[in-house]
């Protein structure tokens, strides 16, 4: 089975990460495409970008990064968009749909998404939790987004919540230097 029908055969699954897990062994697929729209793997060397939306993620007051930003990290995945071929447009209108996020809330409310965390996938696939790589970054390209990619915490990490807020903490003191206008990283 190559990585692409192992990402689609666990697509569905309630814990995608186990899923994958079981049917390829951890870091993998990171050197293979993931993705039928996929335009080839995330190389060591490149820039990922992960959009905040604030209030929730980033507090302007203080400007500083919340580690809740983090979360789904431990859920499923962390998606971020890979800056080489990413657009203008393809970045306006992923920071559209995350600030409209909110608006179907009992109190809705508008978010803001002008800033990104933005870090080499070397960086990333280079933290350890316990003397072993934490994460990795797969290509996990989507039909309206070929430059989607994914964030990956190892499954052990994300069972006790003790885990889950080690891997959250980690990506979080990794990220929080690497916070940037998304006009700077995405010039009109």
């Amino acid at each position: 089975m190559n990585c692409v029908e192992a990402f689609e055969s666990c697509s569905n699954c309630p814990d995608h990460v186990a899923c994958l897990e079981h049917l390829k062994p951890i870091f993998v697929c990171e050197l293979e495409i993931c993705s039928v729209h996929s335009p080839g793997p995330v190389e060591q060397d490149e820039l990922v970008c992960f959009f905040l939306i604030h209030p929730i993620h980033f507090d302007p007051v203080r400007e500083t990064l919340h580690p809740i930003a983090f979360q789904e990290l431990t859920v499923r995945d962390l998606s971020v968009i890979r800056q080489k071929g990413a657009t203008r447009a393809d970045a306006d209108a992923l920071a559209d749909r995350l600030g409209k996020t909110g608006e179907q809330n009992t109190s809705p409310q508008r978010r803001e998404v002008t800033l990104a965390c933005r870090a080499p996938a070397s960086e990333i696939r280079s933290l350890l939790i316990d003397g072993a790589r934490a994460f990795a970054v797969y290509d996990t390209a989507i039909t309206d987004n070929i430059w989607h990619a994914s964030i990956y915490a190892r499954s052990d990490l994300r069972g006790s919540s003790k885990q889950r807020k080690r891997a959250r903490s980690a990506m979080h003191n990794l990220m929080a230097a690497h916070v940037f206008r998304i006009d700077e990283i995405f010039p009109h």
